[in-house]
């Protein structure tokens, strides 16, 4: 299968970035650095071919096939010279001694993470995308540029398809095309999930010791949110792996050099590719790294102006290099919009004022206490205190469910876009506080690092719930704020709880996570039912047990029969041009699913007729689909 050269080309170039420099690099620095690199490389190539509409099996193929070539010659190049390290030295040793010399608390962690990650990957290749924002616009969008051969825009009735940034899904194209289906588009997330414990554990290490890696990873990799992210194609687990990278290479020393710059920019161009929160969580850092960096250069020069203009010159330069990667998207994005955004889709408050930022930190906060009473308290500040609307249009997104106090117990459901994380919310809270008091009443500077890494997290939070309105899958765009916490909550644990009470927080988390990989309710392994007030709220059958095509219809079955009929009708009339003039939010990718069961995705072609909004201006550009049938909302 094709798709294998992509995983050829990063197993040898984590072999040889491994062996190049073991010691200093280690196999998690070197799955850091291979992603990265990875993700360039497919983000340039996706625009480099679809200038020239060769975004084709063919030519991936050679791409692939040329870079895996010549990934695997580094790579073997590389043992050979080291071959004399290499032979003297067992890896397989090390790993189990290292086991061996870890506390009980910290073999629980390893274990855990093993099994959670085993179940997600499972459920990732069972299960084929059936989120509905998937199916409206992740993987439309996909099927589209496949169909075009390039990812410029086109008409479309949902302009997430265009306006989007599109990091992650260049990915999922490259997969799809290579593979023939889209039976890999759900491990991208699950390699994100994989990649943050790797990276929290790593920045762990540097910020927080040696000795808090194994609890910081078993506590990013038993956030409920990052699990149930990992088994979909959406977004919001790889943005947090890019911004775990962006981190990572921040902390790992404060003396810069060009290479680091280089990992900086790119993990944080790629960030930005992604989605556009990663501007809200990655500027605060990006700060952080120009602190960093003037501290240590007034340190070498003792001159506060020259630091600061060397301090100044290294951000602004990381800033622009990371902005490269998007430039065609932006283009993309000002030809149809008139500007690099793209569409406003109502998320950004209206108003600015404290009373507004607190009601949204308030009810953010409330979507990880899934507390009646927690709820009704904070209904009650903002009716007595506040003087505001629980649900303000100012402040809350349109599109989404009230504010209701008695659908706070639907913050544990294990559902992809609003699962809360409580456990973790406490521990944080306490971690924060705990590390303040450290700081301040022991004067303790090697947790300087850790305080930086945690003030500027938590100014990311700030800007979220300053520029952001309230939505009810807030916690799944606040993702990369709950990964990056993971650290200041590692070192919490390891060094201020006893050694029993280590023990028992591992079992409880791992116990918390393994159930949650089970059973994310659009396809779990594990069948269930949740009942409300006596009545079955929501029946999840396990993917186990079901036909592929029957999971794809998890949110909207009753789609099946009428897109069945349409496309029956179509072979009857021996059509092979459909047009669609839906809605802005409707799961056509069932449609594509449909015209793949049916054997037809090489001779049939889907296009959005009638468009009203801004992307009409692409019917333009030979734009020209001579439909014989529209479907209609």
């Amino acid at each position: 299968m094709a798709v294998a050269l992509i995983f050829v080309s990063l197993v040898a170039t984590f072999i040889g970035l491994t062996v190049s420099n073991y010691q200093t690099n280690g196999f998690r620095r070197a799955f850091l650095k291979t992603s990265i690199l990875h993700g360039l490389i497919i983000a340039v190539t996706t625009e480099f071919l679809s200038l020239g509409k060769s975004l084709t099996f063919a030519s991936l193929v050679f791409v692939w096939a040329a870079i895996a070539a010549i990934n695997s010659g580094c790579a073997i190049f590389l043992i050979y010279r080291n071959r004399s390290y290499l032979s003297s030295y067992s890896i397989c040793q090390q790993i189990k001694s290292s086991f061996k010399n870890q506390n009980l608390a910290n073999k629980v962690a390893v274990i855990a993470i093993i099994i959670i990650l085993s179940i997600c990957l499972v459920t990732a290749l069972i299960a084929p995308p059936n989120n509905y924002d998937s199916l409206t616009y992740h993987i439309p969008r996909v099927m589209y540029w496949i169909q075009h051969q390039s990812v410029a825009h086109y008409p479309t009735h949902n302009l997430r398809q265009i306006a989007f940034p599109p990091g992650a899904g260049y990915i999922i194209t490259h997969l799809q095309i290579l593979a023939g289906s889209d039976r890999f588009a759900n491990c991208l997330q699950w390699w994100g999930f994989l990649g943050s414990i790797i990276g929290t554990s790593l920045i762990a290490k540097n910020v927080a010791g040696i000795h808090t890696q194994a609890i910081t990873a078993l506590v990013c990799a038993s956030i409920p949110m990052a699990i149930m992210q990992s088994t979909t194609p959406q977004t919001d687990l790889i943005v947090s792996f890019w911004l775990v990278c962006f981190a990572y290479f921040i902390f790992q020393n404060d003396n810069y050099s060009p290479k680091d710059i280089f990992w900086l920019s790119t993990s944080l161009g790629l960030a930005i590719l992604t989605k556009p929160t990663a501007v809200i969580f990655g500027i605060p850092l990006l700060v952080v790294f120009g602190i960093r960096t003037l501290i240590n250069r007034f340190k070498n020069i003792n001159r506060l102006s020259k630091a600061l203009v060397g301090s100044a010159i290294a951000t602004l330069t990381i800033f622009i290099l990371s902005l490269i990667l998007s430039l065609p998207f932006y283009y993309r994005n000002f030809q149809v919009f008139g500007n690099i955004i793209g569409t406003d889709t109502g998320t950004i408050n209206t108003i600015f004022g404290l009373s507004q930022f607190t009601s949204n930190l308030l009810r953010n906060l409330a979507l990880n206490v899934p507390f009646t009473f927690f709820w009704q308290w904070v209904e009650a500040i903002h009716n007595n205190i506040l003087n505001l609307d629980t649900n303000a249009l100012e402040t809350t997104f349109f599109g989404g469910r009230v504010f209701f106090s008695k659908s706070a117990w639907t913050m544990v459901i294990p559902d992809e876009d609003v699962v809360g994380s409580p456990i973790h919310l406490g521990l944080l809270l306490l971690a924060i506080l705990t590390l303040l008091a450290v700081i301040i009443l022991r004067k303790n500077q090697k947790l300087f690092s850790l305080l930086e890494l945690t003030i500027g997290n938590l100014t990311g939070f700030i800007l979220f719930c300053l520029l952001l309105k309230w939505q009810p899958w807030a916690n799944r765009l606040l993702l990369p704020y709950f990964i990056l916490s993971a650290p200041v909550v590692g070192y919490f644990i390891n060094s201020c709880l006893s050694i029993s009470m280590q023990r028992v927080l591992s079992v409880v988390l791992a116990f918390v996570a393994i159930i949650y990989s089970l059973i994310p309710m659009r396809h779990p392994l594990v069948s269930y039912r949740i009942f409300y007030q006596n009545q079955i709220y929501i029946r999840s059958e396990s993917i186990l047990s079901l036909k592929r095509e029957e999971i794809y219809f998890f949110a909207a079955s009753d789609s099946y029969q009428s897109l069945n009929n349409i496309l029956n009708l179509m072979i009857e009339k021996q059509c092979s041009s459909l047009g669609l003039d839906t809605g802005s939010n409707d799961p056509e990718y069932l449609l594509w699913v449909l015209v793949k069961s049916k054997g037809l995705e090489k001779k049939f072609t889907i296009h959005h007729v009638n468009v009203k909004n801004e992307s009409r201006k692409k019917e333009s550009d030979s734009y020209n689909p001579d439909v014989c049938l529209v479907i209609t909302k």
